[in-house]
Parts: C-alpha cells; sequence; structure tokens
C-alpha cells in the first residue's frame, strides 16, 4: 500500500517528466538565393511551404500553433510566392515580402471567399482580405488572383489613374495604374460582382475602362470616383457596368459598349460633362445625373441633329440610344440657315422711345475641354513615327511636347476636333531619330473659350 508521501511523489515525478506544449509562433521562412518558387497551403491541421521544383516541404507548422506566416524573397533572384486555399481556408495572416531585387509575383488561388477587398496601398505594396484571410505584400511586381468571391472590391489609395483591360490569358481581366508605377497591377478571375474603388484617393482619378473581353464569373462592374474632378474614359465594357463620380466636377467621355453591358453614368454633385462619340455603342446607354447642385452637360460625337437624333430624353444614332436625364444643359441643335431678308415696309412716323426691354437670357456655358488618352503608353521602333491616340470634349489646338527628362525634343500642334484624334510626331530629335529609351508625351489643349488642359503619356522607343 502507498502513502500519500508516495503518491505525491509519483505526481510530482510525472508532472516534470511531461513536455511543455509549444507556445504559439510565427511560421517564418527565408528564400535561399538566386530566387525561389513556393507554395504556402493548409494540409490537414498543418500549414506547409512547398518547394515547387522539388515538391519537397521546406516548412511547416501545425496551424493552432501558428500566429503568423512570414515569407521573404531574396534581393538576388526572382521569387513567386502561391496561396493556395484548395486545401481549406485558414485565418493565420500572412507577408509576403518579394525582396528588393527580381521580378517577384504573387498567386491566389482556390478556395472560395464572400467578400473580398483588395487595396492597393503604394508601388509594389498593399493587402488582401478574403473574408477573415489577411495578405500583406510588398516588392512584388504583378498579383494574380482567381480565388472565386461573391464581391470584390479593388480600391486604390495612391496615384492618379486606373485601367482595367484584358489580361494575356482569355478569361481574365488586368487592373493597372496605366503605367504611372503608383500600385501594383492585379490580374484577376471568378469573382461575380467587382468595385473599382477611388474614393479614398486625395486627388483627381483618370479611370479608363478598356476590356472587350470579360473575366471569368464576371457579372457586374461599378466604378466609384474621388472626391475631385475625375475622368471617367469608357472605350469598352461588357457587363452591366455602374460609373459614379463624387462632389467634384467629373467628366465621361462613352465610345464604345459590348452587348448586354447597358452602362450607367452619374456624376453626381458638382458640374459634370458627358460626351458621347457614336459609333460602337452596341449596348444602350443610361446617363441619369442625381447630383442637386452644379451645371450639368451633355454632348455628342457627331455634333447633335447633325447625324444624331435629339430628343428631350435621348440621343440616338443609327441604332444606338442614349437615355439621360438630369441634365441642366442638354444637347442643342446648331442654329440654321439664316431666311431670306422680308421686304421693307413703309416708314411710319416716329414714336416716343419705348421703355428698356428686360435683360436677354444667358448663353449656355461653354462645354468643359478634357483631354484623354485613349493608350497612355505607346511603342515604336527607333526612327519610326509614334503616333497618340486621344478625345477631347471640344474643339480645340493641340500641342504635344515630347520631353526627355526635363528636356523638350520636339512639338507637334494640329487642330482638334471633338471626338477622337490622332497627333503624330515623326519620331526624330531634331534631325536625327532620337535615341533609345522612355520619353513623355505631354498634350495640351486649348479651347477658343481660354480653356486649357493636359494630359500626360509615355512613349517607348525601342530598337
Amino acid at each position: 500500500m502507498r502513502t500519500s508521501a508516495g503518491l505525491l511523489g509519483l505526481v510530482l515525478a510525472l508532472a516534470v517528466a511531461a513536455p511543455a506544449a509549444a507556445a504559439p509562433t510565427p511560421l517564418r521562412y527565408d528564400a535561399p538565393a538566386g530566387g525561389s518558387a513556393l507554395t504556402l497551403q493548409r494540409a490537414g491541421s498543418d500549414l506547409r511551404i512547398v518547394d515547387d521544383a522539388t515538391g519537397g516541404v521546406v516548412a511547416s507548422s501545425a496551424l493552432a500553433d501558428t500566429t503568423a506566416v512570414d515569407i521573404r524573397g531574396t534581393d538576388a533572384g526572382d521569387d513567386t510566392l502561391t496561396i493556395d486555399l484548395a486545401g481549406g481556408a485558414f485565418t493565420v495572416p500572412v507577408s509576403f515580402d518579394g525582396g528588393a531585387g527580381g521580378f517577384d509575383t504573387l498567386a491566389v488561388r482556390g478556395g472560395h471567399a464572400t467578400t473580398e477587398r483588395n487595396e492597393a496601398t503604394g508601388p509594389q505594396a498593399g493587402t488582401i482580405a478574403l473574408d477573415d484571410l489577411r495578405i500583406a505584400y510588398a516588392n512584388v511586381e504583378p498579383v494574380t488572383d482567381t480565388v472565386p468571391v461573391t464581391n470584390f472590391t479593388f480600391s486604390v489609395f495612391t496615384g492618379a489613374r486606373i485601367g482595367l483591360e484584358n489580361a494575356a490569358t482569355v478569361g481574365q481581366l488586368t487592373i493597372s495604374d496605366l503605367g504611372t508605377g503608383a500600385f501594383e497591377s492585379t490580374t484577376f478571375a471568378n469573382k461575380t460582382n467587382v468595385t473599382l474603388n477611388a474614393s479614398a484617393l486625395p486627388n483627381s482619378a483618370a479611370v479608363n475602362l478598356d476590356n472587350s473581353a470579360t473575366a471569368t464569373g464576371l457579372a457586374s462592374l461599378t466604378v466609384a470616383g474621388s472626391a475631385f474632378d475625375d475622368v471617367f474614359r469608357i472605350v469598352s465594357t461588357v457587363v452591366p457596368t455602374t460609373i459614379t463620380g463624387g462632389p467634384g466636377n467629373d467628366s465621361f467621355v462613352l465610345s464604345a459598349t459590348q452587348p448586354g453591358s447597358s452602362p450607367t453614368l452619374d456624376g453626381g454633385e458638382g458640374s459634370d460633362a458627358y460626351l458621347v462619340a457614336f459609333g460602337a455603342l452596341d449596348a444602350p446607354a443610361t446617363i441619369g445625373d442625381t447630383g442637386a447642385a452644379g451645371t450639368d452637360q451633355l454632348d455628342s460625337d457627331p455634333s447633335p441633329c447633325a447625324s444624331v437624333t435629339v430628343t428631350p430624353t435621348t440621343l440616338s444614332r443609327g441604332g444606338q440610344v442614349v437615355t439621360y436625364s438630369g441634365i441642366e444643359t442638354p444637347p442643342r441643335c446648331p442654329p440654321g440657315p439664316t431666311g431670306a431678308t422680308g421686304a421693307t415696309g413703309a416708314t411710319g412716323a416716329s414714336g416716343p422711345p419705348g421703355p428698356a426691354g428686360p435683360p436677354g437670357a444667358q448663353g449656355p456655358p461653354a462645354f468643359r475641354l478634357v483631354a484623354a488618352l485613349v493608350a497612355p503608353k505607346v511603342k515604336a521602333k527607333r526612327g519610326r513615327a509614334v503616333t497618340l491616340q486621344y478625345v477631347s470634349t471640344v474643339a480645340a489646338t493641340a500641342t504635344l511636347d515630347v520631353l526627355k527628362g526635363r528636356k523638350r525634343v520636339a512639338q507637334v500642334t494640329q487642330q482638334a476636333a471633338v471626338g477622337t484624334n490622332r497627333i503624330r510626331w515623326n519620331g526624330k530629335a531634331g534631325r536625327k531619330a532620337a535615341a533609345r529609351g522612355t520619353y513623355t508625351l505631354a498634350l495640351t489643349l486649348s479651347s477658343a473659350d481660354g480653356q486649357t488642359t493636359t494630359a500626360r503619356g509615355k512613349a517607348v522607343i525601342g530598337r
């Protein structure tokens, strides 16, 4: 029979012998020199980092014991991280730094989520929140995101240009900064409802929708502008699209629609300007300005009444129809030819002077001058001409300054009509072909009523 003292000793001995539970720690991995291709995935109750080249597990930990995942690429090579959610969701925060050098990429795939928030916070940096999973990235060039999501919001906090265009892979679209370097591009698919959100920008935004194809699963597109004077250019859109400006004086240029897209444009508060360029509107569009303040304007290319039929609520041309409301200055037909002078009547006796008549009605305000580049970046071989395509909302004088750094190497001037125009630089700096490199294309438009606006693009001269 054991005494109570003996039992106590046995208990103490077992307690000393039992291993202590591991304290939760981060799962960290530093890529080897020369670069790496890695996949982070859940495998049952574990998180694993797998080397894509060998299939071997280079780091792992129990999910319950992991507080965070921190993966760092090398500065001297190309690093790729794929976060694969096919093995199951997890909520441990992930951080990926691709390193200062190389071409580093982030891909997110598999699984599913109800809500996703992708926030582009700066050059090559941002965060992705998939339901309760948060991914932070830095020093990453492109991001590819194909996780099936019901509501996907891409928010921009820096820069001034946002573009949506066809991706290199069929069934995907790319959101980019149009070559300005303000934030990293994201290529996506399998998102049902997509929102491009510029409302947090501290400055005006220029938004360019140029997707003639669609992304797999995409059902609707919403664009929200900033609180400043934004420019929205709809080159092409495929799914039902809603564009809403903020309280600034916004400008809309509607050039093309695909069947089924039926875009709706609303500048909101402020004095907004809308230009409809007929020719490729394959779906009806709606302009419904809900702002109570400001004077909103609507015009068309070709000019109203030339070949465009104008009613108090619609513009139409050859089966293309735009319905409008909330416009203080609707389209106006130009005055017709002056009628023949009537016969002079007999001179009557002079009567006393009549009282002065009331002041005449104020004439319509001038349409606001806006310049929008069709493609902000153009490429050409050395010695070949460079053509820049742009849209002007008002007939104006166009001046193209070609700059290398701060030095002007060429200047071209032409007259711009309302609608789409092209201006051509012969590719020379003086009498010689311009050297290879990147040049700034500064396009300035000046109208007869004193308005001036500038749009900037880039020309890349290669071999």
